[in-house]
């Protein structure tokens, strides 16, 4: 509709994801300061702000807003995406904090889901979560020099930047009419991956005594094979494949996540900690992103009207996938050292808590 190139639509669905990301730090002490109410009112009225304009543009068609611009207002819709999603989350987790994977899967869950209808603490419970996590209150820039931090920066990093690769360009190797199909297909996924990985990594722990980060290692393993299913497919009817396995993925990275961070560093500081991870994205979704838009475009001819068409077929794509092949790769070996080092501090820890009834 706009007529503007895979990097032009990538530099935007940049500016969308920076403020979705890099304002979680900012909106995360708000919101551990003032509270969710704050947040959620900024959250409505940058959203109404940042989508407005575009619509306008749209409507309006090709030229009529400058892409510096169409930025911008993006921004805006991801600073207020942010906004309203911090505030949901500490509020849940507030509110049920033995049941944090399950409170946080809900909300998580309904962001996930939105892309299918718009594009069609008390002292015991407190005191659990002290016993629980490795640092009971650990806040900012204080985790830099917990090696838990990186192996979640690391995993949040090298994981979400291949959902957003695949979310920002679903389509845009074949017919556009398909889009908003395989948009569905993928946040209908997206919901059923966070609802499953939020309540599954309550029953992984209360259960059966495992790790949530198992949840992590199921996201990164269906990560890394849809990744090669995406370089192989020409197909566009087999693309619902990666659309689907993808949103799965996605939902089961970002479900689990926040009751991670919580369980890590201690549910007071968890709106600033989230808001520290998810500058993770802005690093590596727009490199993902910018990437997939630089290869597309060397590979595609501008029409008389002004619309692009690749007529290399795999090409035209290919060697993004393998790209992210290989951070899906990485991704699952820091999912497995996770895993390795929690149970070893968790025995560390249960074997002083013996020492001391004994003693």
């Amino acid at each position: 509709q706009m007529k503007i190139s895979s990097t032009e639509s990538n530099f935007i669905g940049a500016a969308g994801n920076l403020g979705m990301y890099a304002s979680g730090i900012p909106l995360g002490l708000l919101t551990d300061a003032r509270g969710p109410r704050l947040t959620t009112f900024l959250g409505a009225i940058t959203l109404g702000i940042g989508y407005y304009p575009i619509y306008l543009a749209y409507v309006k068609g090709p030229g009529s807003m400058a892409i510096i611009f169409l930025s911008f207002f993006a921004f805006l819709t991801g600073f207020g995406s942010c906004s309203a999603f911090s505030a949901s989350i500490k509020t849940s987790a507030s509110n049920f904090p033995d049941h944090r994977g399950t409170a946080t899967a809900f909300p998580l869950a309904a962001f996930g889901l939105s892309a299918f209808f718009w594009s069609t603490e008390d002292d015991d419970a407190l005191s659990d979560v002290a016993l629980e996590s490795p640092h009971p209150d650990v806040r900012g820039l204080a985790m830099l020099p917990k090696i838990e931090f990186w192996q979640l920066f690391l995993t949040m990093a090298l994981l979400s930047g291949i959902g957003l690769m695949t979310i920002n360009n679903i389509g845009n190797s074949f017919i556009q009419q398909r889009q908003v199909m395989h948009v569905s297909i993928l946040s209908f996924g997206n919901f059923i991956g966070r609802l499953s990985s939020g309540i599954g990594s309550d029953l992984l722990v209360k259960k059966l005594n495992m790790s949530r980060f198992w949840c992590l290692f199921i996201s990164a393993f269906v990560f890394t094979i849809t990744q090669l299913a995406g370089s192989a497919i020409s197909n566009p009817h087999q693309l619902a494949i990666v659309s689907g396995f993808t949103g799965i993925a996605y939902g089961f990275l970002f479900g689990v996540f926040p009751s991670l961070v919580a369980h890590t560093f201690g549910i007071g500081g968890l709106s600033q900690n989230w808001g520290v991870m998810t500058l993770a994205p802005v690093l590596s979704g727009n490199v993902f992103n910018l990437l997939y838009g630089s290869i597309y475009d060397r590979h595609s001819i501008v029409e008389p009207n002004g619309d692009r068409d690749c007529p290399d077929g795999l090409a035209c794509y290919q060697a993004a996938y393998y790209t992210t092949f290989l951070s899906g790769v990485a991704g699952v070996v820091v999912c497995l050292w996770s895993i390795l080092h929690e149970r070893r501090i968790h025995g560390a820890m249960h074997k002083k808590v013996e020492h001391d009834r004994l003693a």
